[in-house]
């Protein structure tokens, strides 16, 4: 048997990958079929040699867009463009420049991406990018509820090197919604060493439910601030607008109240109360004294519509004490939102609901049947830590199983309420953190969350499968902003779109 040298072997395989790496033009290139991308090897009889990027703008829906626009889409051809030569231009001086200029700075920084070490800027006749943003209410700084979040973009070139880029929106809000579409729709084509950008675009788009969120507990594991940052980050990335940050499971007075207003703003605030332990407080002599003294009997129906009931009207007397207004309040379901409780106990003119339990739980049904506005965290879908094990033993924990990404996708509120779903705010995707830290958070956060960003965005009336390619593509983009996302399926099915599929 002749014998392999290993030295010489490993010294031939690096100049092979030298020579790879120093070539200008790859051996492969994509094709668009039926409209998906499949990688194809090149040849000299091969016509439009796309690279993966470009194959997935060009031939996907939508031109692969995350979350998909709600009204018009018209997507053209592609030119060169120059990363380096972008301007921006906006009226000054108004109350949101210093937003317009930060959004403006994230997105410029989000195409010159990490990957972008040795890759070149294209030819010398590569196009400038000019942006023009215009919004109306130049006043409005703090996101809430009622904010207008679309916006209208339009990409022309009327001049031969110039890119024209028109944003135009109600409120500062859409217009970083507008950057968010705009830097999708750059591409890097790896083939030709080139950056490329629709030269005609034409797409109008606004959300569907305004409350688009994440919950990240991190009172059971600390989490540093700059994993935090970066699950900001790739909210925004997906269209998603509020961050749920479960601080701490401890009971707080409230005079806490005034240093998180004053360090969050005092627009909406959440105030738990789920999973009150009646055994607690029946076993507390304090409170069963002052019970007793108010001559209410130790019951659970006094410790809820009487003890627990003054406790929160009086704290939120408070809380709109310290935050100089009445604001909406949010409460997790819970025996004071049950059907024999809610209507008397809680104003649905200042109350939120918030659900966890499954979609099947008549509190739902009854909470909408009474017109309150209800969140969507239902655990049979929206708990990101189910199917990983119980922490306390060697059995599954409570929630299992393992919530997909496309469930997460058909948890669509129009699928579950039906007529109702106008009372639906919108839905947070949930991460409860015992058996999770920030090593992990990013694979158990992402790409799944992205799929509700979708349903709640642009509610899409197909199922899933019909997201499939450009969830993959979003997925990518998002480990390109240095998000640890998790990966879906081999990488052979990325690179052959809908091959993978079982019949």
């Amino acid at each position: 048997m002749a014998r392999i040298n290993v030295g010489i072997l490993f010294a031939a395989l690096l100049l092979i990958l030298f020579q790879l790496k120093g070539s200008s033009s790859s051996p492969w290139h994509y094709e668009c079929k039926s409209g998906s991308c499949t990688k194809t090897e090149t040849t000299p009889n091969s016509s439009a040699t796309w690279s993966f990027a470009e194959c997935s703008i060009q031939c996907l829906e939508y031109a692969g867009l995350w979350p998909i626009p709600t009204g018009t889409t018209s997507i053209g051809n592609f030119t060169e463009i120059n990363i380096n030569n972008i301007s921006l231009s906006f009226h000054n001086g108004s109350l949101v420049s210093t937003l317009v200029y930060q959004g403006f700075d994230i997105f410029l920084n989000q195409i010159k991406n990490v990957n972008l070490i040795e890759k070149g800027i294209g030819s010398k006749n590569a196009s400038s990018v000019n942006i023009k943003i215009d919004i109306v209410d130049q006043d409005l700084t703090i996101l809430t509820l009622k904010a207008d979040e679309s916006y209208y973009l339009e990409i022309n070139q009327h001049i031969e090197g110039v890119l024209n880029v028109s944003i135009q929106s109600e409120t500062y809000f859409g217009a970083r919604h507008a950057l968010e579409t705009l830097s999708q729709l750059i591409i890097y084509d790896d083939i030709r060493k080139r950056f490329l950008a629709s030269k005609s675009v034409k797409i109008s788009d606004k959300p569907i439910y305004p409350w688009r969120g994440i919950i990240l507990d991190t009172a059971r594991n600390y989490v540093p601030i700059k994993y935090i940052k970066r699950t900001i980050k790739a909210m925004a990335a997906s269209k998603m607008n509020t961050f749920h940050w479960h601080l701490t499971d401890s009971q707080r007075e409230l005079y806490v109240y005034g240093d998180l207003l004053e360090q969050f703003g005092t627009e909406i605030f959440h105030m738990g109360g789920d999973e009150i332990n009646i055994n607690c407080w029946n076993s507390t002599e304090s409170l069963k004294k002052w019970m007793t003294e108010k001559g209410w009997a130790l019951t659970k129906e006094n410790f809820i519509k009487k003890a627990w009931f003054y406790f929160q009207n009086r704290t939120v007397q408070s809380l709109y004490k310290k935050a100089g207004k009445e604001i909406p309040v949010i409460l997790w379901t819970s025996d004071l939102t049950n059907i024999e409780n809610v209507t008397r106990l809680l104003d649905k003119e200042r109350y939120i609901i918030q659900m966890w339990s499954n979609v099947y739980d008549s509190t739902l049904e009854n909470l909408l049947r009474n017109n309150y506005s209800v969140i969507l965290s239902n655990y049979d879908s929206l708990y990101l830590d189910c199917g990983f094990g119980d922490f306390t033993n060697d059995d599954n924990n409570w929630c299992t199983p393992y919530k997909t990404w496309q469930q997460l996708y058909e948890n669509k509120p129009k699928n579950i309420v039906g007529s109702k779903a106008n009372y639906i705010l919108g839905a947070e995707a949930a991460l409860w953190t015992e058996i999770a830290d920030h090593n992990s958070m990013d694979s158990k956060i992402w790409p799944r969350a992205s799929a509700l960003a979708e349903a709640l965005w642009s509610e899409p009336n197909f199922f899933w499968t019909e997201a499939e390619d450009r969830l993959h593509l979003h997925r990518e983009r998002l480990v390109n902003l240095g998000v640890r996302a998790d990966t879906l399926q081999p990488e052979w099915c990325l690179q052959h779109q809908r091959q993978c599929r079982r019949n």
